[in-house]
């Protein structure tokens, strides 16, 4: 599968649209429970997801539209027009979509759709895997 991007583990960042056409990674299709269409394969760049998600590793995301079961999931998100990877958490009062990194020396990022904050969700982490 072609590698899609590079997809921050850090703030969001923006993406390199050439990124995948030269880089591929093979994945046992066993693991891939869906068609292949539905997945996304990215390269973390940054260290706000480590010790579990390191810089470098590969992280497999699979395609996902609506926010439904995603609370504590880690997830890729477009937020305005940047992407990035974090656990994802919901505080339905205040509105707010909360971006946890893994790494506890990185603060938390709060969306907040009633400041008119845009993100979208990408989808899910389903596999990762660490090259060498």
């Amino acid at each position: 599968m072609p590698l899609m991007a590079k997809i921050s583990a850090g703030m969001p960042a923006n993406v390199a649209d050439d990124f995948g056409y030269h880089n591929f990674v093979k994945l046992p299709r066993i693991y891939l429970k869906d068609k292949l269409d539905n997945y996304m394969v990215f390269r973390v760049n940054g260290q706000s997801m480590e010790p579990q998600i390191m810089n470098n590793d590969i992280v497999v995301i699979q395609r996902k539209d609506d926010w439904n079961n995603t609370d504590g999931s880690v997830c890729a998100v477009r937020l305005n027009d940047d992407i990035t990877l974090k656990r994802i958490q919901f505080d339905h009062q205040r509105q707010q979509v909360l971006l946890h990194p893994f790494n506890v020396e990185y603060r938390v990022q709060v969306v907040d759709s009633i400041q008119g904050d845009d993100i979208s969700l990408i989808g899910t982490m389903v596999m990762q895997l660490r090259m060498g």
